[in-house]
C-alpha cells in the first residue's frame, strides 16, 4: 500500500490506518487538541505550540483526508472609515455648524471659520441642516429656526454612527436608509468582508484521534532519509511516513511590481527603443527654471499661490540662480527680447522672483536644464517627472501626478512631425485608439497643441497634455543656434494609464487595495 500511495497518490476512501500512516508531525501535534474539543485556532495554537497559520494548514490537510470538515463563512460588516472616526470624535459637519449658529445668525464665512469646516464640508452641512428644516439661509447668512432644546438632540445619523460596527445583513430598513445616505459622503463608512474559519470532526476523524491517543499508532515515522541514517542503518525496523501526493499545498501569492510602476518601466523601455535618453531634474526647483527659462512672464497668473506650491529650504525661501551669463541672457530676453528677435515682455525682471523655491509644476524645467548644457544635435531626451499643482482631488485630478516630458532637438523640424510623434505615443505606448488635436497656448511654445483622448468607459474626451515647438525666446538664451528647433511635449502619463486600463478613477492608480492589485482589473499584457 505504501508503494502505491507514494507513486500514484491515495485512491480513497481513507481508512483509519491510511490516515495514521500519512499524518505529519504538525497534524499529530494538533489532533490531541481537537480531541479535547478545542475549536478556537488561538487555543489550539497555544495548546500544541504550533503557530496559527500552521494550524490552519494542518486542518486543510486533515480535511483532504476526511478527518475534519472545514466550514468558512463570510460576513459583511459596516464600520467607520477615516472621516467617520474623525467625525465621531469632533462631530459631523452639520452638528458643528448647528452648534455655532445656536446663539445667533452668522455670515457664511463666520460660520464656516468658527465651525472649522472646509468649503466642501460647509456646503454639505448647509444642505443637511436645510433638509432637516433646522436652519434658514438668506443672503449669505445662516440662522437656526428651532429651539435650543431641539437643536441639542442627536441626529439619527449620529446615533447610527455610534452603533457601528454592525453586520450589513442585520440592518433595519431605517438603518439601510441611513447607510445609503452616508456612503454617498466621502470616507464616513465602509463595508469590510470578515471571514470566519471553523471545522467539525468527522466520524473518521474521531476514530483517527482514538487510534492516535489510544496508543495503537505511536510509532515514530521517518520523514526524511539522511546520509547518516543510511550509514548507521538507523532506518532498519522503522516505518517511513506515507505521503499523499493528491493533497493540495497552501495557496501562495508571489510578489510582483505594482501595476502602474510596471507601466512606467514599459514606457521607459519603449522610449529608449525609439532612441531617447532619460534625464532627471530636482523636484524642488527655482522659479528661474520652472518659469523664467521657459519665457513665462513674472506677472503671469500661473505663478501665483493657487497654481504653485512654494517651499522653504531650511530657513530660506530662495535658491541659487545659474551662472551670470545664462541669467543675464534670460533676464534680457524677458525685458527686451535680447537677440531673439522678440520684444520680450517689456517688464522689469525681478531676480528675487527667480530665486523662489517651488515644487516643480511641470516636467519642462528638466528640458530647460538639458538645453542649457550643450545637448547633442540631433538629440532626443525624455523624463518621467513627478509634478505638483494645487488642485481638488476627484476622479480625474490629483495635487501630485506624473508627466512624461520629452524633447527632440534638430534642424528643420516641423509641426507635422510633432503631431506624428504624439500620435505614435498615444497609439503605440498607451494603446489609445481615439485621439484629437486642439489649438492651445503655452508661453514657451509656438505653435502649441493640446492632445485629448477618448475614455472608453466614461465615454468622455480627456485632456492628456500639451505640446509645441519651443520659441526662440527659450532656445536661443539657453545656448542653441537660431536654426535649431526643439519639439517638446508634456503628457499626463497617469491619464494615459487610465485610458489604457479603462479605469474610471485616477486615485485607483495608487490604490493600496490588494484585491485590485491582484486581479485582472489592471492588465499590462494588452
Amino acid at each position: 500500500m505504501e508503494k502505491e500511495m507514494m507513486n500514484q497518490g491515495h485512491p480513497g476512501p481513507w481508512s483509519v490506518d491510511d490516515v495514521l500512516e500519512t499524518l505529519s508531525p504538525i497534524e499529530r501535534k494538533i489532533l490531541p487538541s481537537l480531541g479535547a474539543g478545542l475549536k478556537d485556532l488561538g487555543e489550539i495554537s497555544q495548546k500544541s505550540g504550533i503557530e496559527v497559520p500552521s494550524v490552519q494548514r494542518a486542518l486543510q490537510f486533515l480535511s483532504n483526508k476526511g478527518v475534519v470538515e472545514l466550514k468558512t463563512s463570510v460576513k459583511k460588516v459596516l464600520d467607520l472609515d477615516a472621516n467617520g472616526l474623525e467625525y465621531k470624535r469632533k462631530g459631523l459637519p452639520e452638528r458643528r455648524l448647528l452648534d455655532i449658529v445656536i446663539e445667533k445668525k452668522l455670515s457664511f464665512e463666520e460660520a464656516k471659520k468658527n465651525a472649522g469646516l472646509s468649503d466642501k464640508e460647509f456646503m454639505i452641512a448647509l444642505g443637511a441642516l436645510k433638509s432637516k428644516a433646522l436652519i434658514k439661509v438668506l443672503e449669505n447668512t445662516v440662522e437656526m429656526i428651532i429651539s435650543k432644546e431641539e437643536a441639542i438632540k442627536k441626529f439619527t445619523e449620529e446615533k447610527f454612527l455610534e452603533e457601528l460596527p454592525l453586520e450589513l445583513e442585520s440592518l433595519s430598513y431605517e438603518q439601510v436608509e441611513l447607510y445609503n445616505k452616508l456612503k454617498s459622503r466621502k470616507n464616513i463608512v465602509y463595508v469590510e468582508e470578515q471571514k470566519t474559519f471553523g471545522f467539525e470532526i468527522t466520524d473518521l476523524g474521531k476514530k483517527v484521534i482514538d487510534g492516535l491517543l489510544g496508543g495503537g499508532n505511536k510509532q515514530d515515522y521517518i520523514e526524511q532519509l539522511t546520509p547518516e541514517m543510511i550509514r548507521d542503518e538507523k532506518w532498519k525496523g522503522k516505518k517511513f511516513r506515507v505521503y499523499d501526493l493528491t493533497a493540495k499545498g497552501p495557496y501562495t501569492i508571489s510578489g510582483k511590481r505594482q501595476p502602474y510602476s510596471s507601466f512606467l518601466y514599459k514606457i521607459k523601455q519603449e522610449l529608449v527603443a525609439l532612441g531617447f535618453e532619460e534625464s532627471e531634474g530636482p523636484i524642488v526647483e527655482e522659479s528661474f527654471w520652472n518659469c523664467d527659462a521657459l519665457f513665462m512672464p513674472q506677472d503671469h497668473p500661473a505663478r501665483g499661490i493657487h497654481d504653485l506650491y512654494f517651499v522653504k529650504a531650511g530657513n530660506s525661501e530662495e535658491g541659487e540662480v545659474p551662472e551670470k551669463k545664462l541669467f543675464s541672457r534670460i533676464k534680457g530676453t524677458h525685458e527686451n527680447g535680447w537677440k531673439t528677435g522678440s520684444d520680450g515682455w517689456r517688464i522689469k525682471f525681478n531676480e528675487k522672483e527667480s530665486r523662489k523655491l517651488i515644487l516643480r509644476s511641470q516636467g519642462t524645467p528638466v528640458s530647460a536644464r538639458i538645453l542649457s548644457k550643450n545637448p547633442k544635435v540631433p538629440g532626443k531626451y525624455f523624463t518621467i517627472a513627478r509634478v505638483f499643482r494645487p488642485d481638488i482631488i476627484d476622479s480625474g485630478h490629483l495635487p501630485e501626478f506624473n508627466q512624461m516630458e520629452g524633447i527632440i532637438i534638430d534642424k528643420n523640424l516641423n509641426f507635422s512631425q510633432l503631431l506624428g510623434m504624439l500620435k505614435l505615443f498615444a497609439e503605440k505606448v498607451a494603446g489609445i485608439k481615439e485621439i484629437k488635436f486642439l489649438p492651445a497656448y503655452f508661453p514657451f511654445t509656438e505653435p502649441s497643441v493640446e492632445l485629448i483622448g477618448f475614455h472608453p468607459v466614461k465615454k468622455i474626451w480627456m485632456e492628456l497634455g500639451g505640446a509645441g515647438i519651443f520659441r526662440p525666446e527659450v532656445t536661443i538664451p539657453l545656448g542653441l543656434e537660431e536654426n535649431t528647433r526643439v519639439l517638446a511635449w508634456g503628457l499626463g502619463i497617469d491619464r494615459l494609464f487610465m485610458l489604457k486600463q479603462g479605469m474610471q478613477d485616477i486615485r485607483d492608480i495608487f490604490s493600496q487595495d490588494i484585491n485590485l492589485l491582484r486581479t485582472s482589473k489592471i492588465n499590462l499584457n494588452d
